[in-house]
């Protein structure tokens, strides 16, 4: 009895101690889905909320990002 109790104890600080790593690791991301003119679709993702919402046209920069016309 004593070794399965161990055995469900360490089963339960494994998952608690994912579950921490979880929190730390974890980040809020917004992410932006375009349609492009030629109808494929891209999503970007950003650390902070984008000044834009859903029907607003924005522009795909050289480098990768987004920005308002």
């Amino acid at each position: 009895m004593a070794q399965q109790a161990t055995g469900h104890g360490a089963a339960a600080g494994a998952y608690a101690g994912n579950e921490v790593q979880k929190q730390v690791n974890s980040r809020q991301v917004w992410v932006t889905r375009v349609r492009m003119q030629d109808g494929s679709e891209r999503s970007f993702e950003h650390a902070n909320k984008p000044g834009w919402g859903t029907g607003h046209i924005v522009k795909v920069l050289d480098n990768g990002t987004l920005a308002q016309p």
